[in-house]
């Protein structure tokens, strides 16, 4: 059976990571004011919209410019999908450890990819990570 299909639903519901761009400002920057209006900006629905749907195909975190009617994620059947699973995502918060948690679902991807047992996987993944996690 192919098709695009909301991530499976645990006790909690369903849930997706929700990524994407990461502006800042420096401290020593000698155009704060500058970039804030910058920033402000590239934040309005009129441009955020654009930049998305243009900008590779990258979907919106913004409910306002998700539900906007013009844009591809909108009128796609198959990306409709990715949009709904975004009203569950949540951002990443794994602190400064991120790319070292990042590398270990990746290996437990892998792993399950080629035959261990995932409960087994899982829990082993899990108490790595842990560790890792910020307090």
């Amino acid at each position: 059976m192919g098709g695009v299909f909301l991530m499976p639903a645990g006790e909690a519901g369903t849930a997706s990571i929700l990524g994407g761009e990461n502006w800042a400002i420096t401290a020593n920057s000698e155009v704060q004011d500058e970039a804030w209006e910058f920033i402000k900006w590239t934040q309005k629905p009129e441009i955020l919209g654009p930049m998305h749907e243009l900008g590779g195909g990258r979907l919106p975190s913004r409910a306002d410019v998700a539900k906007d009617e013009q844009y591809v994620w909108a009128k796609d059947e198959h990306v409709k999908v990715f949009m709904e699973q975004l009203e569950t995502a949540k951002p990443r918060a794994y602190g400064t450890n991120y790319p070292e948690i990042s590398t270990h679902i990746q290996e437990a991807i892998q792993r399950a990819m080629t035959g261990e047992e995932v409960d087994t996987i899982m829990e082993s993944t899990a108490e790595e990570i842990k560790a890792l996690l910020p307090e």
